[in-house]
């Protein structure tokens, strides 16, 4: 019997967002399908055990492909793969459409390109935390 699953049912996070706070830091990303949404949830320790990605109008075909997406991201997660893991698969996946980033930075081909920026950026933030915790650390005050 197939058990029924909710949005946060999946992969057992339903009892751990209910028994403690987590942190999640969100991204948006422009694609060739629109604007995505990237959220990565992390458990209390940093670490990233969930990913939400967010494009298009609820109910589509596009949103269901990105859920779907997010929802093997969360496994893989869950079985010990990391984030970059996943920038190394989602990286060279494009097509044959290209959408300049507001940034400056290279034009993104892809929905999978562009879960692999998101990811570069959160990678890029979780360091520069790191840099400030340490940078704090090390004061003589």
């Amino acid at each position: 019997m197939m058990k029924k699953m909710t949005n946060l049912a999946y992969s057992g996070l339903e009892s751990k967002m209910m028994s403690e706070a987590l942190r999640s830091v969100n991204i948006r990303v422009r694609v060739p399908e629109g604007t995505m949404f990237v959220t990565v949830v992390e458990d209390i320790s940093g670490r990233p055990i969930q990913l939400l990605i967010n494009i298009g109008k609820a109910g589509s075909s596009l949103a269901a492909w990105t859920y779907a997406v997010g929802r093997m991201c969360t496994v893989m997660f869950e079985n010990g793969f990391g984030v970059n893991d996943l920038i190394d698969e989602f990286a060279t996946i494009s097509s044959d459409k290209a959408v300049p980033q507001e940034d400056g930075e290279e034009a993104i081909h892809s929905g999978p390109a562009g879960i692999a920026v998101a990811l570069v950026k959160y990678r890029a933030a979780k360091f520069k935390e790191f840099k400030e915790i340490i940078g704090a650390g090390n004061k003589d005050g």
